[in-house]
């Protein structure tokens, strides 16, 4: 079976044209202050316009500030969901992973492998992946691939996903479960050890992610 050839980047552009540049170089207050508020903390969008503009669909003209605007919006909606569903906890495993501060738009490397948008974290810069036949598609559906960037970041410790799970099934619930089973043993101070640090490592074996998001409730279930 023949080798499918490596991705090859187009060339970047040499030269813009004057209404691309002005086009492309403005970026509305409001995209900062919004990104800002988010974070507690600023990220620069720093997109190199010579290289996405190869990419450019044929009908699309010369002027770029419409479809780099859409991926921006994209990206800020999806950091509004994760906020919205990590709290202040999801803000720090943010900042940390992204810890130069930047945000940017790039061709996927993968090439015909590559899906329609996708994200990663590269050097510290928030990537946003666009396939280079698909560049200005779906580009509002980036909430799973903001996450995913996020959490592919090596840290120590539990997931964000994990933590959220922990937080919102377990911590939440575990104090009148615990309550209840002190009664029924007539033990009032009963403990229940989750043991959530051992059983993580434990699972981290499996190589999936698909049980992060369920870790706290099936743990309270145990004890349930």
């Amino acid at each position: 079976m023949a080798k499918t050839p490596p991705f090859i980047p187009r060339a970047p552009l040499e030269k813009l044209p004057l209404a691309t540049r002005k086009d492309s170089s403005s970026t509305s207050n409001t995209i900062w202050n919004i990104i800002f508020e988010l974070l507690g903390t600023p990220l620069g969008i720093n997109i190199n316009a010579n290289e996405v503009w190869a990419y450019k669909p044929p009908d699309s003209g010369n002027s770029p500030g419409g479809l780099f605007a859409g991926y921006i919006e994209g990206f800020i909606s999806a950091l509004k969901s994760f906020v919205e569903d990590h709290g202040d906890e999801g803000k720090r495993h943010f900042n940390e992973a992204v810890s130069q501060s930047q945000l940017t738009l790039a061709v996927n490397e993968l090439g015909d492998k590559a899906e329609t948008i996708s994200a990663d974290v590269k050097n510290g810069v928030f990537r946003i992946l666009f396939h280079h036949e698909r560049f200005g598609y779906n580009q509002s559906y980036l909430s799973e691939g903001l996450l995913k960037a996020i959490d592919d970041v090596p840290r120590e410790g539990f997931s964000i996903v994990v933590k959220t799970s922990i937080e919102n099934e377990y911590n939440a619930e575990i104090e009148d479960l615990t309550s209840q089973i002190g009664s029924i043993l007539a033990m009032p101070d009963v403990v229940l050890d989750p043991n959530f640090k051992d059983n993580y490592a434990a699972l981290k074996v499996k190589g999936d992610k698909l049980w992060h998001k369920n870790f706290g409730k099936v743990t309270f279930d145990y004890f349930a």
